[in-house]
């Protein structure tokens, strides 16, 4: 590898725990990787001549899909989906706000994501998103002027940990989801931790 993306990439683990997915870049452009556990080894690598950028796969509850964040060639970053098996690209949004950090949800119905599609004037502000597999349409989940980011689904479904700077420092909460709501609203909303340094990436 030339060299990888620890700080703007996540990792994934499949659900069988012997697949990892993540994110390098070889012979001056971004792959997606799923690499073999046991044997330490590439499975597969994917790369796409339409995106410039490859970020934040995550897995399918079934594993055989993928999730990431893509830069395409005009600048815009938007989410696909990945056939794990033949690297098959499926856009999932195309327009000009910044969607980013993707995760399942466990029923596999849900992603949850990042992007700054509800404040596109006021530069800088990320909200959380739920999109829906099933129609393609999308429900905002959270508000205010802040930076969240990085959400993970809890193993339940019930609830999404994200990192934000709704403290000014960036801390770890939790938002209470009912997926079951069609208005996707939030129902609760619950503070972690309390740094002075910042935490990211919850899992």
């Amino acid at each position: 590898f030339e060299s990888l993306h620890p700080i703007q990439a996540s990792l994934s683990v499949a659900p069988d725990g012997r697949r990892l997915a993540f994110v390098a870049k070889y012979n001056g452009r971004d792959r997606l990787y799923l690499w073999d556990m046991d044997t330490g080894e590439s499975l597969r690598e994917h790369a796409y001549d339409e995106l410039v950028a490859l970020s934040s796969p995550t897995w399918s509850p079934t594993g055989d899909r993928l999730a990431l964040a893509g830069a395409r060639r005009g600048g815009q970053m938007d989410l696909f989906l990945v056939d794990a098996d033949t690297g098959q690209l499926q856009s999932l949004t195309d327009d000009l706000s910044h969607d980013r950090d993707p995760d399942w949800h466990p029923a596999g119905d849900y992603l949850v994501f990042s992007s700054d599609r509800a404040d596109a004037a006021r530069e800088g502000i990320y909200h959380l998103y739920r999109y829906d597999l099933r129609d393609g349409s999308t429900r905002r989940l959270t508000n205010g002027p802040y930076i969240d980011q990085q959400p993970a689904w809890s193993p339940d479904g019930k609830w999404i940990a994200f990192s934000s700077n709704r403290a000014r420092m960036f801390d770890i909460y939790g938002l209470r989801v009912d997926v079951a709501d069609e208005q996707g609203l939030r129902v609760g909303l619950r503070r972690f931790t309390k740094t002075r340094t910042g935490v990211f990436d919850p899992d």
